[in-house]
C-alpha cells in the first residue's frame, strides 16, 4: 500500500488532502505543530476509513532544528514514502513576525521549511517506485516578486506581499525540484497545485479583521465565491495522483483560477524565469544548511 505524508494535515485543505488520500487507499503520515493536533486528525480519519494506517509526525516548519529532529525519526521508521504534500503554511500576518532562526515567518514557513524538509526527506522519497512532490501555492503567487536583497522583509513590511513572495517561491522550488531530479536521472516527479480562495483558518482569515479594522479583499465581500476546502483539495489530489510530468501546475479552472474543477494551469511567468529560480534554489540551501 502507497505511502502519502501532507504537512498542514491538521485542518483546511490539509485534513481535506489527507482524508482523499486515505479514502484512496493511502497510508498516511500527518503533520502538524502540536501532538493534540494531529492526534485528533488521526482519529477523525480513522473514524472515517477504518482500517487506514496512520502515523504523526509533529513539528513546526518555521524551526528547521524541528525539521531536521522529524526527517531523522521518519528515516528511522520508514522504508520509502511515496507521495509527498508540501501544503502547510500561513497567511499575511497583520505585523512582522520573526522565527527561532531570525526569518520572516511566512517566507521561513511556507518556503524554507518546505525546501528543508523535502531535501532532507529526498532519500526516503527516492526509494518508491513512481515518487511525487507536490508543493502547494496560491492564485496569489501571480502578484509575487522575489526581493532577493531583503527576502526576509526585514526593511518594509506588507503582509499580502510576503505573502505572494512566498507563494511564487513555492512555485520556483517545485519547478526547479522537477527540473534537478530529471538532470540527475531520477524518476521524482514535481509538480505544483494551488486550490483557489476557500473558506479555511488560514491565519488571515481568522486574524485580519482583528487587527486590522474593516474587511479586506479576501475578506466577507466576496465570501459568497469561496470554494470549500473539500473542492480546493482536489487541485492536490489531482497533482498527485494524475499521470503527469514534473513542472505540471493544477488549479481551478474558473476565471483567474478563483474556482472551478480543477485543471492545468499556467503559472505566472516569473515562475518560470530559470536563473532566478536558481538563485533563489542556491541562496535557500545556504539558509536551511541543506544540501540536496
Amino acid at each position: 500500500m502507497k505511502l502519502a505524508m501532507v504537512t498542514g494535515a491538521t485542518n483546511g485543505i490539509g485534513f481535506e488532502t489527507a482524508l482523499e488520500f486515505a479514502r484512496s487507499g493511502h497510508n498516511l503520515i500527518i503533520c502538524g505543530r502540536s501532538q493534540s493536533a494531529t492526534e485528533t486528525t488521526r482519529k477523525r480519519i480513522e473514524i472515517a476509513v477504518p482500517g487506514v494506517k496512520i502515523q504523526e509526525s509533529v513539528f513546526d516548519l518555521a524551526n528547521l532544528s524541528s525539521i531536521t529532529n522529524a526527517a531523522a525519526i521518519l528515516a528511522d521508521t520508514i522504508d520509502s514514502l511515496d507521495v509527498l504534500i508540501n501544503n502547510a503554511g500561513i497567511m499575511a500576518p497583520p505585523v512582522r513576525l520573526e522565527t527561532i532562526d531570525g526569518m520572516e515567518i511566512q517566507f521561513a514557513t511556507n518556503h524554507v521549511g518546505h525546501f528543508t524538509l523535502t531535501g532532507l526527506i529526498l532519500p526516503i522519497l527516492r526509494r518508491s517506485e513512481r515518487p511525487r512532490v507536490v508543493t502547494v501555492s496560491s492564485f496569489l503567487a501571480k502578484y509575487g516578486r522575489i526581493n532577493f536583497h531583503d527576502l526576509n522583509s526585514n526593511y518594509g513590511y506588507n503582509p499580502w506581499r510576503a505573502y505572494a513572495q512566498s507563494k511564487l517561491a513555492n512555485l520556483m522550488f517545485g519547478f526547479e525540484l522537477g527540473r534537478r531530479m530529471c538532470l540527475s536521472g531520477s524518476n521524482l516527479v514535481s509538480t505544483c497545485a494551488q486550490p483557489g480562495y476557500c473558506t479555511t483558518n488560514l491565519n488571515a482569515q481568522r486574524t485580519r479583521s482583528k487587527h486590522v479594522g474593516g474587511s479586506h479583499f479576501l475578506g466577507s465581500p466576496l465570501g459568497f465565491i469561496a470554494q470549500s476546502a473539500i473542492k480546493g483539495a482536489q487541485n492536490t489530489v489531482v497533482a498527485a495522483t494524475h499521470d503527469l510530468v514534473s513542472g505540471t501546475y493544477i488549479g481551478p479552472s474558473g476565471p483567474f483560477g478563483i474556482r472551478g474543477v480543477p485543471a492545468k494551469a499556467t503559472a505566472p511567468s516569473r515562475a518560470y524565469d530559470l536563473e532566478s529560480a536558481a538563485r533563489l534554489w542556491e541562496m535557500t540551501k545556504e539558509i536551511s544548511g541543506v544540501e540536496y
